[in-house]
């Protein structure tokens, strides 16, 4: 994990001192269930209870002779225990019982961190959605000015999409939350279901229909996939920002800190930084997809190729996918909106925002297609010499004075769409719902 791009919060999750403390929890869960079922006597949970997380120095003293994580780790855990206490942890368990199940107690907040952010960064968007509902712009598309468009429908769909990854974490979340307790190959050999059942109750996780030992990583690479297009949606917001940015449009900027430099050599520089390190950052994120999904396909009932894919790039995609949105938030409640820049783009397209409705208003007046598209072409690029003749409402073109009749009519429907005012009004629950499942502030 590298800390530029990483929470303080998330870089403690994923440490080694609070791995080890996850699969204290979990040991003790056991016990506890134990001790309901009768296993466990009561003097024994007291001192398993008792024991303290052992320290990560004396966890890897050990592993440096048994060359096994977990055995070190329930060494060091048991050492300040009787004989017979610690006979009791660990019985009947595997490797990855405890890693598994600790593994799912750390992605189960990793993702409700990121849940939150990433209802936040809805908000952002929804709201700059709705504050630029009338900010007429020009609609490009292969880079090219198309057609008119107000600026807060591009937002829209960015924070449409936003939403649409929260619903499917939310989903992967319940499958990655669950506990794995059913021993070597996943019988559960000496292991009742009800042991699965209390142990999972008790650290607030779900119980899966099957396990071979392992946990089957669908989920997880899901997960990280799911992250991963959420990184893409961010990406494209940048990508947006920085092409709005761009000489020549000039209608979008960061917002910049009264000692921001943007060169070292160049003092009129103000390079969309923020916006370029989400895209940088964003291909980080899509280069674990792979590997986790390799994961999947592991041998048979288990085999440990997973495990060093999965200490890297599980701790990894999370810090970057909350990295990512933390910094779309940021780039999106400070972005700059020059509105004048965004009319005089539309004034200097001119007749070629118009032209969609040329070809239809030729087309309703019963012109052969071909023969209407050129002269639709032919009138943008002013070879008629003629003014075309609207049919439009008089105020038209009082309201966009520099825009001559039909070209004003166009940008006038664009703020009479029936269609924007609907998804409009569906931003606008969009960002209370958003905003009305985030976590109260600490």
């Amino acid at each position: 994990m590298i800390m530029r791009y990483t929470s303080a919060e998330m870089a403690s999750l994923w440490s080694e001192d609070a791995k080890l403390s996850r699969w204290r929890d979990v040991a003790v869960a056991v016990a506890h269930a134990q001790y309901e079922m009768g296993v466990v006597p009561a003097e024994a949970l007291d001192q398993i209870r008792a024991a303290p997380v052992p320290l990560i120095e004396r966890v890897r003293q050990i592993e440096a002779d048994t060359r096994h994580d977990v055995v070190a780790f329930i060494k060091a855990f048991t050492e300040p225990m009787d004989t017979k206490t610690a006979g009791f942890v660990h019985r009947n368990l595997t490797s990855s019982d405890i890693v598994d199940t600790a593994q799912a107690m750390a992605l189960r907040t990793a993702n409700n961190w990121i849940l939150a952010e990433a209802r936040r960064f809805t908000v952002a968007l929804g709201s700059q959605s709705l504050k630029h509902r009338n900010t007429v712009c020009v609609g490009r598309t292969h880079g090219q000015a198309a057609a008119p468009d107000v600026f807060g429908h591009r937002l829209a769909d960015f924070a449409f999409a936003v939403e649409r990854s929260v619903v499917r974490l939310e989903a992967v979340g319940n499958d990655l939350a669950v506990v794995n307790l059913t021993g070597p190959v996943g019988t559960g050999i000496n292991l009742s279901p009800r042991l699965r059942e209390l142990v999972a109750s008790r650290l607030n996780l779900g119980v899966p229909n099957a396990s071979t030992q392992v946990i089957f990583r669908d989920a997880l690479a899901t997960w990280v996939a799911d992250l991963a297009v959420l990184g893409g949606i961010c990406e494209a917001f940048a990508t947006d920002v920085r092409l709005g940015a761009h000489d020549g449009v000039a209608e979008l900027s960061e917002g910049q800190g009264p000692y921001q430099v943007g060169s070292s050599s160049m003092p009129h520089k103000k390079n969309p930084i923020t916006a370029e390190q989400i895209c940088g950052v964003s291909r980080l994120l899509r280069g674990y997809v792979g590997p986790v999904m390799e994961d999947i396909a592991l041998w048979q009932h288990r085999d440990l190729s997973h495990s060093s894919v999965e200490r890297v790039a599980i701790p990894d995609a999370a810090a970057l996918a909350e990295h990512l949105l933390l910094k779309s938030t940021q780039l999106c409640l400070g972005l700059e909106v020059d509105v004048k820049q965004m009319l005089r783009n539309v004034e200097r397209a001119g007749r070629e925002l118009a032209s969609s409705r040329m070809l239809r208003d030729f087309l309703a007046a019963g012109m052969d297609r071909t023969e209407a598209v050129t002269a639709s072409q032919a009138w943008v690029e002013g070879a008629d010499g003629t003014e075309h003749e609207v049919n439009q409402d008089a105020a038209a073109p009082l309201m966009w004075p520099r825009l001559e009749p039909a070209v004003a009519v166009a940008v006038q429907e664009v703020l009479d769409s029936e269609t924007l005012n609907a998804m409009f009004a569906d931003v606008e629950l969009l960002v209370g719902r958003a905003a009305k499942d985030l976590p109260a502030p600490c």
